[in-house]
């Protein structure tokens, strides 16, 4: 009689940037600050993470518009939209700002772009995380960095 055993480890790539060849990825997983934020928040923009990562952003309109957190709130009161429970505001933010920066040309209204956020953070096909994550993908390919004590 045969037995499979199976076995599995841990395996750490590190991809070169387009930058340079010899600048490794900015992967930041073993990071204990980036730890300390996810223990904290999970995969949930903080507010002042929002905040970071929006004043970032470059407005496709060459605007200097930034939605704050409080603004976003305000907007979803006057829309009468509930945040989602698999949500924070700190999401909300960043993706309000997300959407403005590069939709701002075709959007109608500037509460267009809450709008577009409230889609997303209800969107029956995301998940929980689902902006974290794909921030922190974008980070990572391009090599920035983030002093994650500064956004708890």
């Amino acid at each position: 009689m045969s037995r499979k055993v199976w076995m599995m480890c841990q395996h750490k790539m590190t991809q070169k940037s387009n930058n340079s060849d010899s600048e490794p990825k900015n992967e930041f997983w073993d990071n204990p600050d980036y730890q300390a934020y996810k223990q904290k928040h999970g995969m949930h923009f903080s507010d002042a993470m929002a905040m970071y990562a929006s004043r970032k952003m470059q407005n496709s309109n060459q605007q200097k518009h930034i939605w704050s957190v409080k603004d976003v709130q305000d907007a979803f009161a006057s829309l009468k939209y509930e945040l989602s429970e698999h949500a924070t505001w700190g999401d909300a933010t960043y993706a309000a700002n997300m959407y403005y920066a590069d939709f701002a040309p075709v959007l109608k209204t500037e509460v267009d772009a809450v709008r577009m956020a409230y889609m997303i953070l209800h969107d029956p096909d995301g998940y929980d995380g689902m902006l974290f994550n794909r921030y922190t993908a974008d980070v990572m390919q391009t090599n920035a960095q983030i002093n994650w004590k500064d956004l708890m």
